[in-house]
């Protein structure tokens, strides 16, 4: 299923066909990183591409169940480390390669409820009608590095198994 790059990014980043392909679910709980990272093919052209979403969260002391995630932004990043920001948005079918990024002012702020969680497997109810079912892996946290350190190259297997 093919829609609009516009529609993950809360309507931030350009209006580019993609094909979204599978994401996970990266929480650094020492520094309340929240960030949800995503492989699409992105553009006519179908260019494998990562979709970052940045955000920190919180924990509501009044209700155990309920944290609130507050989004930071987004960026899309060529899947081939050796292709160029430039060069990338020339074959997604964008003209400047800085729309790709974008910082989100005033964050947007959104809740989850847990419905269930053990040591593998949570399900959470969000706010918006979404309902998430997470498994934990051992994959790397690569969205946490990229937000510490942008240069990082994107690991051309994280979705291996999508």
């Amino acid at each position: 299923m093919t829609v609009s790059l516009k529609v993950f990014s809360m309507g931030r980043l350009p209006d580019i066909p993609s094909t979204f392909l599978g994401n996970g679910l990266e929480i650094d709980p020492e520094t309340g990183d929240y960030n949800f990272v995503a492989q699409f093919l992105l553009g006519e052209k179908r260019i494998p591409s990562f979709h970052f979403s940045f955000a920190k969260y919180r924990r509501s002391e009044e209700n155990l169940k309920r944290f609130f995630v507050d989004f930071c932004g987004f960026k899309v990043v060529p899947a081939d480390p050796d292709m160029s920001m430039d060069e990338f948005a020339r074959q997604i079918g964008v003209d400047d390669a800085t729309l790709l990024s974008a910082d989100l002012h005033p964050r947007t702020k959104l809740w989850s409820d847990v419905a269930y969680m053990d040591d593998e497997i949570r399900i959470q109810l969000g706010q918006l009608g979404g309902h998430y079912v997470m498994v934990r892996t051992d994959r790397p946290m690569y969205s946490i590095e990229y937000w510490k350190d942008k240069s990082i190259a994107p690991p051309t297997a994280v979705f291996a198994r999508t």
